[in-house]
């Protein structure tokens, strides 16, 4: 039987599951990574935040066996910034 239809899900819920087609929607500045009441004046424990976040985007984006598409809106989030050379 196949599955159809759309299946909205959070990035942590889709791990360990496989996907035709991925949205990962509003990957805006201070939402991917999520910057409320979550920085901390600890340099490590603000660098290992940021690598869960880049994680979690990961396995997000890997879920897709076709096609991933991305969106944001304003100014895109840091992950999607090519950073300068």
């Amino acid at each position: 039987m196949t599955n159809t239809g759309v299946r909205v899900a959070t990035m942590h819920r889709v791990k360990g599951l496989d996907f035709d087609h991925v949205i990962i929607a509003s990957m805006n500045k201070g939402e991917i990574p999520l910057t409320i009441n979550t920085i901390s004046d600890e340099p490590q424990i603000e660098a290992e935040r940021i690598k869960k976040e880049k994680a979690l985007v990961f396995v997000s984006a890997t879920r897709a066996k076709k096609t991933l598409l991305i969106t944001s809106c304003g100014e895109k989030s840091e992950f999607l910034v090519k950073p300068h050379q």
